[in-house]
């Protein structure tokens, strides 16, 4: 499954408007904030969250921007030290 990039989300699926899965954020110059994560159930189970949140935080290193989670799921697996060069725990 690809992962594309489109208006302020990261997504799976054949089109934008309708994916199957994504990562919404907003963009707020210096850092993002993961708003959302959806997953659908065709696709639970299988990751997908994570990788969204990988190719989320491998553009945010490339774009030199921090992160910061209002999602609850992101904000859970940002706990990981693998991310703390990019994850900002205050909102």
């Amino acid at each position: 499954m690809k992962i594309k990039h489109g208006n302020n989300k990261f997504y799976i699926g054949e089109f934008e408007e309708a994916p199957k899965a994504q990562m919404i954020y907003e963009d707020y110059g210096d850092y993002v904030n993961i708003e959302h994560t959806i997953v659908s159930e065709d696709l639970a189970g299988q990751g997908i969250g994570k990788k969204l949140l990988d190719e989320l935080v491998a553009w945010s290193r490339k774009e030199n921007k921090k992160i910061k989670a209002t999602c609850s799921y992101a904000y859970a697996k940002l706990q990981d030290d693998k991310y703390k060069d990019v994850f900002e725990k205050n909102i």
